[in-house]
């Protein structure tokens, strides 16, 4: 039924998710001689694409995953160092989730099993990832991290991408801070141009290197038309080389009909 303020009130609890110590954390309790085991914490949730199972980022870096219809913790997946603050469900695949954070590594699981098929090692540039999300499609992973740099993971060549250059900026985040403004929403604007907000008093302005230089033509105009993938430009070498993936598990069957991602290795791209 519903109460007078139209609150539907039919909800019923029906599981509850327990995160009981396993036995690898009872055995790092017993090495560093504590008590009772400590019970870590559930810091974010989500339901995979079938709503069989739910996958949380727990306080101890591990990930554990449930079954929803009966509540049974049946999975817990170790790879991180460090805090995870990305996991993301596959928006087509429900065996697949992706998981990232401070570790720098961005990490690819197969649910059904339990297990990583994949590992892209950002770690060696000591910075962490803060947010992630997949393509529309599945087919990629884009990341960002502390440095303000942003990594696009998947499948394919990626060529075109590899025209983009490594250092993007826009002449805007050159200007001092007497030129900036926030109106009364909080959002940035030109003091010259208070009414009109930042991004789009400053659309259309050149895409810059770190120093504030322009980029020549005929990258220029390809940008600005927004056709950068598909003009005929060279590939640019980076001026860092991005995370490359550093394991590769087979996945698990997949019984929901086909349509599965399938992440390749490199060599297999042209296949």
């Amino acid at each position: 039924g519903r109460s007078r303020g139209g609150v539907d009130k039919s909800w019923k609890l029906q599981q509850v998710l327990t995160t009981p110590a396993d036995a690898e954390a009872l055995r790092q309790q017993q090495r560093m001689r504590r008590g009772a085991p400590a019970v870590a914490a559930m810091e974010q949730a989500l339901w995979t694409l079938d709503d069989r199972m739910v996958v949380a980022a727990m306080s101890d870096f591990t990930l554990r995953v449930w079954d929803a219809g009966t509540g049974t913790l049946v999975h817990t997946l170790r790879l991180h160092t460090n805090k995870v603050h990305v996991i993301q469900c596959h928006p087509h695949d429900p065996r697949l989730a992706v998981s990232a954070g401070h570790d720098g590594r961005v990490a690819v699981w197969d649910l059904q099993v339990g297990r990583c098929v994949r590992v892209y090692d950002g770690s060696q540039f000591e910075t962490q990832v803060l947010d992630g999300q997949w393509s529309p499609d599945g087919t990629r992973i884009i990341v960002s991290d502390e440095k303000g740099q942003w990594c696009i993971f998947g499948t394919g060549s990626g060529e075109g991408l590899q025209r983009a250059k490594y250092e993007q900026f826009f002449s805007v985040e050159f200007r001092s801070e007497e030129e900036l403004v926030r109106d009364d929403a909080g959002r940035l604007a030109l003091a010259a141009d208070p009414a009109v907000p930042l991004h789009l008093a400053c659309k259309g302005d050149p895409l810059m290197d770190a120093l504030g230089n322009p980029y020549a033509e005929p990258y220029q105009s390809a940008f600005q038309s927004g056709r950068l993938a598909a003009a005929a430009l060279p590939r640019f070498a980076l001026g860092i080389e991005p995370p490359t993936p550093v394991a590769m598990l087979p996945m698990a069957p997949h019984d929901a009909g086909g349509g599965g991602v399938v992440f390749l290795d490199d060599d297999d791209d042209d296949n």
